[in-house]
């Protein structure tokens, strides 16, 4: 077995961003805290891509304290992304038709979402540039239905 010590690290591939288009995603972690700049309950999602081994992770959030006075279409759309997440992940503890106010209201929800590291589904990525670099965002989750 190699030591850390003895990697080449020089050969090591760069992580990139992948081209635009629909990955299968697998979540590496999930969680939900504050967000630093809100301080709003936030829902993390990193995700791998199977496929790409040197792709970058794929970070996605959903904010779960909507702001007060926001139109109720606003507030549907939000609801809509986060059960086209669900969906998509095959993530069934939550009624989807709520699911914001599930995430709020159900403590055992939030206690679970560890549980969805690992979880399979597919997204559509696009690339958006940040401080001169290149990184994958998911523009919709694909729920096949």
């Amino acid at each position: 077995m190699a030591s850390l010590l003895e990697l080449n690290v020089k050969d090591a591939p760069k992580l990139v961003a992948v081209s635009e288009g629909e990955y299968q995603l697998q979540i590496g972690k999930a969680e939900i805290k504050k967000s630093k700049n809100s301080n709003r309950d936030t829902f993390y999602l990193f995700f791998n891509i199977p496929a790409e081994l040197t792709s970058k992770s794929v970070r996605h959030t959903f904010g779960l304290e909507l702001e007060d006075g926001l139109p109720q279409k606003d507030i549907d759309d939000a609801s809509r992304r986060l059960g086209d997440f669900l969906r998509a992940f095959s993530i069934e503890q939550i009624p989807l038709n709520n699911a914001y106010q599930e995430f709020l209201r159900n403590p055992s929800v939030a206690k679970a979402v560890p549980e969805y590291t690992g979880a399979l589904g597919y997204g559509m990525l696009t690339i958006e540039e940040f401080e001169g670099r290149e990184n994958n965002k998911v523009k919709y989750f694909i729920t096949g239905a």
